[in-house]
């Protein structure tokens, strides 16, 4: 039976009884089951909501599951596409980096050629300082050799 079944009965108990009670009497057991009513009804609420919810978690939870399968099975697709790409041969002539010592601090750290070749100023990423370099062209290395 449930809270609102017990309340229903518990009026009728009341109702139907033979008490011989005072106007104060039955003012106090209708207030009562009056009081035992709403908070009967407010607890099925309670429930209907939290039952709700539950089902709104389960949902959640079997989206979040179709969701981690779809990752792994991306995830796996990417894993496949990189032991193909072990495959591919790096040229350094498309995308050079020229390895530059600070002056400074010592530290060596690489650049590419457009940074190298940009004329901006380049900077030390360990201390700050700024380098000057000339650019030599191989042609100018090969006419110093002779």
């Amino acid at each position: 039976m449930s809270i609102t079944e017990k309340v229903a009965f518990l009026k009728g108990l009341i109702e139907g009884s033979d008490l011989q009670l005072g106007e104060k009497e039955t003012k106090i057991f209708n207030t009562l089951i009056e009081v035992v009513d709403d908070i009967a009804q407010q607890l099925t609420e309670c429930d209907d909501d939290l039952t709700s919810l539950y089902d709104q978690v389960d949902e959640l939870e079997e989206e979040i599951d179709d969701i981690e399968d779809d990752l792994d099975i991306l995830f796996d697709e990417y894993d496949e596409d990189d032991e193909e790409d072990d495959d591919f041969d790096y040229d350094e002539e498309d995308d050079p980096l020229y390895e530059i010592e600070c002056s400074s601090c010592g530290k060596t750290f690489s650049v590419d050629e457009d940074t190298l070749l940009s004329g901006n100023e380049i900077r030390c990423p360990f201390c700050g300082e700024k380098l000057q370099f000339e650019i030599f062209d191989e042609d100018d290395i090969q006419s110093d050799e002779d």
